[in-house]
């Protein structure tokens, strides 16, 4: 009995030092870890706080989210995009939020979840590129000012294409910030990262070009180096731009590789119908910008708007100034970024509030890149301590006001649709069966109310209306083919196709109304030409 008795003291004692050994162990490893990458972890959980908070909330755009869901549903049924599926967006888009949708329920939340993913994956792309632009406060400072962004997390509350996009270009730009630090295969294979990367981020929304200046500057980066370190030798200038043109080669070929690489492998599946997919994609939105082109002044006047509603902008423009001042070269790329999507923007017809979020991933890492100057400098000051506290009040400030102004929006997205739309789902609900096909002009409420509409109307736009890619003869036609049993007018939308309502009310009964010119029709007998 002693034996035993001492045999389990033993064996405790054992468990103790074990347990004691993993938490000395653990906590080691935790005193490891830098104040950069504890900002860094913070910010991911920001991220994923206020992007989970409205999860199950009402979207930022009710129109494009109701759009994007319905086209999922309809991938769901067998439909083909670009095909039986209208799709204005590159195929990339849909595919890359398809995989979640299957996994998590088939439902807008599931949907919703590939937007958390892709946010995360963007606030830690930030951190890695601004560590690899040359400090850790770089790439600290970015990633939680980016998670603070309106901006940014608006784009995360609501099923659309500019966060995924954004979240691939920032890791584009990752890649070629490391390939500066790495030897020369590393950095072909980095470079060739990069390529693809952009090309996937250009395949889902293709505003995602603007990132090509950044990359490619960041590449070129060691090449300018070696001039600048050889220029004092005996070679001519001459020598030295061929020597290094030759050094600049290999990786942009590399990146030119990745990016036509992505290109042809994520269009090879619509190999048939690439015409279809060009109409949808591009030339549609070539005739929706001359029906809807806005002078440059008021381009300016959006953009400035959104960009003012937010505290980015104006760390930013600070950091610009201190980049400037202290000529950071590794500023450069990231100032030219911010110029190249500010010039997309301009030149986007008709341009949308949630396409401003392009600018700021650029505009987080600027304000990176000057805080960490701004820091360094305060180093030197007599008054260091004095110096720290001025530049640390300002980020609290900036990352004070996203936080409150995240807060607003979060608060606004977590109320459930107005009465009206309510009425419209209940309506729905009570006049057709589950697997009844509807016609509306708003597809969110169909989509709540678990019915799909044609593949082909998916979207109902004011700008494929105005464009002339929705007429009211492809929608007779469309509603004779398959007899649709209910139709409603929910948004003013349908009322801009000159006759469709007096077409409807002669062959469909009313059978409620919703306000001002918001009415369900149903099918109450055999429809005729």
């Amino acid at each position: 009995m002693n034996d035993n008795n001492t045999e389990k003291k033993s064996e405790g004692i054992r468990r103790s030092l074990a347990q004691q050994h993993v938490r000395s162990g653990f906590m080691n490893w935790l005193r490891t870890i830098s104040v950069s990458a504890w900002t860094a972890l913070v910010a991911c959980v920001v991220a994923l706080m206020l992007a989970g908070h409205t999860l199950h909330g009402r979207p930022a755009d009710f129109y494009d989210e109701g759009v994007y869901w319905q086209s999922l549903r309809a991938m769901a049924d067998g439909h083909l995009l670009f095909s039986s599926v209208f799709s204005s967006q590159p195929p990339l888009f849909l595919l890359s939020i398809y995989p979640f949708y299957l996994l998590f329920g088939k439902g807008i939340v599931a949907a919703r979840l590939a937007l958390v993913v892709f946010s995360i994956a963007g606030v830690i792309g930030t951190y890695i590129a601004g560590r690899a632009l040359g400090h850790r406060a770089i790439g600290a400072v970015a990633c939680l000012l980016l998670a603070l962004d309106p901006l940014y997390e608006r784009a995360a509350h609501s099923l659309q294409a500019e966060l995924p996009s954004i979240a691939l270009q920032i890791w584009a730009v990752a890649c070629a910030a490391l390939s500066m630090h790495a030897n020369e295969r590393l950095r072909g294979w980095l470079a060739l990262s990069a390529g693809i990367l952009l090309g996937c981020a250009s395949l889902i929304k293709l505003f995602a070009i603007a990132a090509l200046v950044p990359v490619v500057m960041l590449l070129c980066v060691p090449s300018f180096l070696w001039v600048h370190d050889n220029r004092s030798h005996r070679q001519t200038t001459r020598d030295l731009i061929q020597e290094a043109l030759r050094k600049t080669m290999p990786p942009l070929g590399l990146l030119a590789a990745g990016l036509l690489g992505a290109t042809i492998v994520a269009l090879l599946p619509f190999i048939g119908r690439l015409n279809d997919v060009y109409d949808q994609v591009v030339r549609f939105h070539l005739v929706a910008g001359q029906a809807y082109w806005r002078p440059m002044h008021l381009q300016l006047s959006r953009i400035a708007e959104q960009l003012g509603s937010g505290p980015l902008v104006y760390v930013a423009a600070l950091a610009v100034l201190v980049i400037a001042w202290r000529r950071m070269w590794v500023g450069i790329p990231l100032i030219l970024w911010a110029l190249a999507a500010f010039v997309v923007l301009l030149h986007v017809q008709p341009l949308w509030n949630h396409h401003i979020v392009l600018l700021s991933p650029a505009l987080a890492l600027i304000s990176g890149c000057g805080a960490a100057v701004a820091l360094q400098e305060c180093q030197s000051l007599s008054a260091k301590r004095l110096g720290l506290t001025v530049v640390l009040a300002l980020l609290v400030a900036a990352g004070g006001a996203g936080l409150w102004l995240n807060l607003l929006q979060s608060e606004m997205a977590r109320r459930p649709p107005s009465a009206s739309q309510l009425d419209m789902v209940k309506a729905l609900r009570d006049a057709t069966a589950p697997g009844d096909l509807v016609l509306s002009d708003n597809p969110y409420v169909a989509a709540l109310a678990n019915r799909n509409v044609p593949p082909q109307m998916v979207d109902t736009s004011k700008v494929r209306i105005k464009s002339g890619y929705l007429t009211t003869a492809q929608l007779e036609d469309l509603i004779t083919y398959n007899r649709i049993p209910a139709i409603l007018f929910a948004t003013g939308r349908f009322d801009r196709l000159i006759g469709f309502r007096a077409w409807v009310a002669q062959r469909y009964s009313l059978a409620a109304t919703f306000g001002k010119d918001k009415s369900l029709f149903l099918l109450g007998a055999d429809i005729t030409r």
